[in-house]
């Protein structure tokens, strides 16, 4: 009985991740988000879940799919050469409506309207930008690798940088404009790579019809043991 009371009350609160297919040789070459600038764009090298660009690019690789409702994106990112801008796209329609994610290694700071430095998180909508996280003065560090995380649940965004174990960045804001979207990595003049892309949705397990009537017979049954 208690193996089978279990067995429901996981049915009844789990959650499922159905990953994406991570192939970036099938991603397309669009223009920068920030500053919708585009050239050096054919210098990607692509496949697998790594892609990387040995040009100070203005290019935004997006991905052949779009992640809707709760989702978790994640992978690593390395500056190797120059000290401008590399970071990652998600909710995106164009680069005129988006969020990007960026960072900088105290060259160029953010091309869009809002021209933050260091760190930053912005939501661009209709060619207008909001920043919901900036963190001045944060720079990255040549040819080091970092672990980047991009979650949303609701209208949360959880976002996090790290270095191993340590936490360069971190942080939950709230926004609702864009619920679902494609996501992607982008550099503006700057030499990077971007390796172990990840990509999932997080969405509830649909419960069956007959589970109200289910859960009151095994609570009547435990009623009739009780007795006994």
């Amino acid at each position: 009985m208690k193996r089978i009371l279990a067995a429901v009350a996981v049915m009844a609160a789990g959650g499922a991740a159905q990953a994406a297919t991570i192939d970036t040789s099938n991603w397309t070459s669009t223009a920068a988000p920030a500053d919708n600038q585009l050239y050096y764009q054919n210098y990607w090298t692509t496949g697998g879940t790594s892609a990387s660009i040995g040009r100070n690019a203005h290019t935004t690789l997006v991905s052949d799919f779009s992640l809707n409702g709760d989702f978790t994106y994640t992978g690593t990112m390395r500056a190797t050469s120059d000290n401008d801008n590399m970071g990652v796209v998600f909710g995106w329609t164009d680069t005129s409506n988006h969020y990007r994610m960026g960072w900088e290694g105290n060259g160029y700071w953010d091309g869009g309207s809002s021209t933050e430095n260091g760190f930053w998180l912005i939501v661009e909508n209709g060619g207008t930008d909001t920043v919901l996280a900036n963190v001045s003065n944060l720079y990255w560090t040549l040819n080091v690798t970092y672990d980047f995380s991009i979650s949303r649940s609701g209208n949360d965004i959880t976002y996090s940088i790290m270095q191993g174990l340590t936490t360069i960045t971190s942080g939950t804001v709230t926004d609702s404009t864009f619920l679902s979207g494609n996501v992607g990595v982008y550099v503006e003049s700057n030499y990077s790579q971007f390796s172990n892309l990840a990509a999932s949705e997080t969405s509830a397990v649909p419960l069956p019809a007959t589970l109200p009537l289910l859960l009151a017979g095994f609570g009547g049954l435990a009623a009739l043991r009780r007795r006994g």
